[in-house]
């Protein structure tokens, strides 16, 4: 039985090693603070006012969103 012709595949190389990774924008950082400051006024605030809801009409119950049972 005749051997088949060995296939040979081009050696591996391996992508170019990328740079240094890139910084975060500077906007970044302030932007999270903000809106983890924002997102514990918000919780702090609910807590405060119980079931009124720190935005008129944001109650449960008295939004369109909420159901009706």
């Amino acid at each position: 039985m005749p051997e088949s012709k060995s296939r040979k595949k081009p050696a591996y190389t391996p992508p170019p090693a990328s740079s240094a990774p890139k910084p975060n924008p500077s906007w970044w950082a302030p932007t999270m603070v903000t809106l983890m400051i924002l997102g514990l006024v918000w919780v702090v605030v609910t807590y405060i006012v119980q079931s009124a809801g720190p935005i008129p009409g944001s109650a449960r119950g008295t939004s369109p969103w909420a159901s009706r049972s």
